[in-house]
């Protein structure tokens, strides 16, 4: 069985039966997209991508062998957009900080943190820094400290 078959029929058991899959393979990754009809999509990616983020790791476990390539779902283009809003937050949190001195944080699951990160990498003023443990994780935007 194919992985897509296998997603198929998993959405068939969600009560989704008219997704449209498609495949892509980016570098080491394999990128699902599950096109279905905007009010079905709630239903898939859930609140934070709970959802979405609990089928992937299902699809993975099921379908992906330690020699293939990472499986990455998406529904409706839900993570690119996601990861455009956090390169924008990124931005404005940047600001903030230079602007105010302060350090702010953010509680983010570790795919988001990792946007974060990248985003700032290159800025001039600020960096960023991942403190804590698990679900207590966070992700601080600090002024460049001064060696």
């Amino acid at each position: 069985m194919t992985t897509q078959d296998f997603v198929q029929q998993l959405l068939a058991h969600m009560g989704i039966d008219d997704a449209v899959l498609s495949q892509e393979e980016q570098d080491d990754t394999i990128v699902l997209t599950i096109s279905v009809p905007e009010e079905e999509s709630g239903l898939l990616i859930g609140h934070h991508a709970e959802t979405l983020d609990a089928l992937q790791r299902v699809v993975r476990l099921v379908c992906q062998k330690d020699d293939d390539k990472a499986i990455t779902l998406n529904v409706n283009d839900f993570r690119q957009r996601r990861e455009d809003h956090l390169r924008e937050v990124a931005a404005r949190v940047a600001e903030h900080v230079v602007a105010t001195q302060q350090p702010q944080y953010l509680r983010l699951p570790a795919s988001e943190r990792r946007v974060i990160h990248m985003a700032l990498s290159d800025h001039p003023e600020v960096e960023t820094v991942s403190e804590g443990e698990g679900a207590s994780r966070v992700l601080y935007v600090r002024l460049k400290q001064t060696a």
